[in-house]
């Protein structure tokens, strides 16, 4: 992962040793270079199949897609979807 000049923000977390432990064996086989790469990893991975599962929904259920629009306040309007498809 190339190194940005972007601030970071601090925040602590409590997870069970288990999980400590399996992230802790991704870093000794050289997949991570630190537990906070690690997690920032995971996080983006997450966030990206959460976008990726909502456009599928909105492809599929043109109707989802105004909801989601009405939920948020924002007009519906025509939107290419295309990257979300298979």
């Amino acid at each position: 992962m190339a190194k940005t000049n972007q601030q970071l923000s601090r925040i602590t977390i409590t997870m069970p040793p288990g999980l400590v432990q399996d992230i802790e064996h991704r870093l000794s086989e050289g997949q991570f270079a630190s537990i906070s790469e690690w997690i920032r990893y995971a996080i983006r991975e997450q966030l990206r199949r959460d976008a990726k599962t909502i456009g599928e929904l909105m492809v599929a259920e043109p109707q989802a897609r105004e909801s989601y629009n009405a939920a948020v306040g924002k007009q519906t309007k025509k939107v290419n979807l295309d990257k979300f498809k298979g």
